[in-house]
């Protein structure tokens, strides 16, 4: 009995090395995910606000480049930390947690892609298109606060204060209004530096952040 016990400890301390070593796994994973897409729209701002601003073909080639790069940087993270087997016990629970985030998170983007459609709609109807960018701008900002909730990310939290402030600023600066260029060219930095962190930092981390 007494060795039946030990079995059984030594078996669930296991379990939980191996679940805890999924999470962490998983969490660099998902990381990996959220800097290629922060790479792919960062990209997308910075080359509205190159282009807007000079018109250059070259240097908005240049941006694809460095955007390009960057994700690839995040798919190898993705690839290095793909799921691995885990003990039949564990598997369920960690299932079960990425459900209810998949969950939480295809609600705040549904419900960020209804917010921007109906912008866009809006805006054009109101003949006031140059409100476009600012006002997309502070939803992608609002929306990464609830899954900073979702993921236990801080990152997400600053990166969502920093596209709300730079949304609620930049209109304001200068002679341009909301068609000055350098407010994309800023939102695509945050989410360029927000994919660089995603890569980089937290390398020695446990499995409780967010990414």
């Amino acid at each position: 009995m007494t060795t039946a016990f030990a079995f059984n400890t030594f078996s669930n301390v296991d379990s939980q090395e191996a679940l805890q070593a999924a999470r962490l796994r998983d969490l660099r994973r998902r990381r990996g995910v959220g800097a290629l897409v922060f790479s792919f729209f960062g990209a997308v701002w910075l080359d509205m606000g190159v282009w807007f601003a000079s018109h250059s073909a070259w240097q908005v080639a240049a941006v694809v480049a460095v955007g390009l790069v960057l994700a690839l940087v995040a798919l190898r993270q993705v690839r290095m930390h793909r799921a691995g087997n885990l003990p039949g016990d564990t598997a369920p629970e960690l299932a079960a947690e990425q459900q209810e985030r998949d969950k939480a998170f295809y609600r705040v983007n549904r419900w960020q892609g209804q917010a921007c459609f109906a912008t866009v709609i809006g805006l054009n109807f109101a003949h006031m298109p140059q409100w476009i960018a600012p006002v997309i701008m502070l939803i992608v900002g609002a929306h990464f606060l609830p899954l900073a909730k979702v993921f236990k990310s801080t990152a997400h939290v600053v990166t969502g204060w920093a596209m709300i402030a730079t949304a609620l600023i930049y209109p304001w600066l200068g002679t341009q209004g909301p068609t000055n260029p350098y407010g994309p060219m800023a939102a695509g930095v945050i989410l360029w530096l927000s994919a660089a962190w995603a890569c980089w930092a937290y390398r020695n981390e446990g499995a409780h952040g967010g990414r």
